[in-house]
């Protein structure tokens, strides 16, 4: 009988362990289908939607396709938008999970030109023509947004000034690296829209229909699986965690609708922050729509936040051990 019950259990375990895995799949892999870059003319219908005629706004302004290579050696792509001859503003940009650079951040496009700043639209690891296969949930992804912001200090020079803005995984990607020491002092400010505060929390939070055991053993399982496939730990993804080491300004923005990531984490993530910041609430907006829900409002809060960023630059930051420049390759 024991030896029934020990085996019945096993199984279970195993199959437990199974789904989990495959759940790390599911949340982690690229999302597979063939890549159309969005800057080709060819492929826009002649009946155009919304974004088909965003994505050909933005490829009439040539942007400039260029790279950084990631720590683990991932070749990343992004494209360089420049609005005036000589810069010493830009704006680098951070897609959600599972979007892209110019289908999800383009939008924004008209926001940073307000702004007088050029603009870097960065594909993420695992998305469009950036390579590899696994997402980390911004682990990883901090890195890479450091490699982004030190070739923007080597194209534009020590002086130039550089703001932060991501939407959900974006978001909290940028919160990582607001936290991290390496990040130049080049950074004057980041604004995050509808970032999540911890993973684990937004896993529970996504499987908040199942019993309570399940979802802690489903999240343990999934941790080990990142562990093994990425060399990463999902408890490492906590913005709500690290955000604390950060002073420079930054600016919070949630809609009182989203389903996908609640609005109480980013009342927490702001609660958190120990820096200058701000917080914009966009009632009745859902994940990532809090620009559509308000664009003005969206428009007025985040160039003027972007614009005190640029008045105070250099002397919220007591935290004079972060460089001009990120040493080292």
């Amino acid at each position: 009988m024991k030896k029934a019950i020990g085996i019945g259990a096993g199984i279970l375990a195993a199959g437990i362990a199974g789904i989990s895995v495959y759940q790390y799949g599911s949340f982690s892999l690229r999302k597979r289908g063939k890549y159309v870059n969005p800057l080709l003319p060819k492929g826009i219908p002649s009946s155009k939607t919304d974004r088909d005629k965003m994505l050909e706004e933005l490829a009439s302004k040539n942007p400039e396709k260029i790279t950084v290579t990631s720590e683990d050696g991932l070749k990343l792509t992004g494209y360089l938008f420049r609005t005036k001859p000589q810069n010493d503003l830009v704006i680098i940009s951070f897609h959600g999970y599972h979007s892209s650079g110019l289908a999800g951040m383009g939008w924004f496009a008209p926001v940073y030109g307000e702004c007088g700043a050029d603009y870097l639209i960065v594909n993420e690891r695992a998305h469009e023509d950036s390579k590899g296969n696994l997402i980390t949930f911004g682990v990883k992804e901090k890195n890479d947004g450091i490699r982004w912001v030190r070739e923007i200090i080597l194209r534009y020079g020590t002086g130039v000034k550089i703001f932060l803005h991501g939407v959900s995984m974006g978001a909290a990607t940028i919160m990582m690296m607001a936290s991290d020491r390496r990040l130049p002092m080049n950074v004057i400010g980041f604004a995050e829209d509808c970032g999540y505060d911890d993973m684990g929390d937004e896993y529970r939070y996504l499987m908040r229909k199942y019993p309570k055991i399940l979802r802690e053993f489903g999240f343990v399982m999934m941790n080990l699986s990142g562990l093994i496939f990425t060399g990463c730990s999902l408890y490492d993804a906590s913005p709500v965690k690290t955000i604390t080491k950060s002073v420079i300004p930054g600016l919070f923005i949630h809609g009182t609708e989203d389903k996908m990531v609640p609005y109480e984490m980013g009342q927490n993530l702001y609660q958190a922050y120990n820096g200058p910041k701000e917080f914009f609430t966009v009632k009745g907006a859902g994940h990532a729509r809090c620009r559509n829900e308000d664009p003005e409002g969206y428009r007025t809060v985040f160039t003027g936040f972007v614009k005190k960023c640029l008045e105070t630059a250099g002397k919220n930051d007591p935290d004079k051990t972060r460089s001009a420049i990120i040493p080292g390759e």
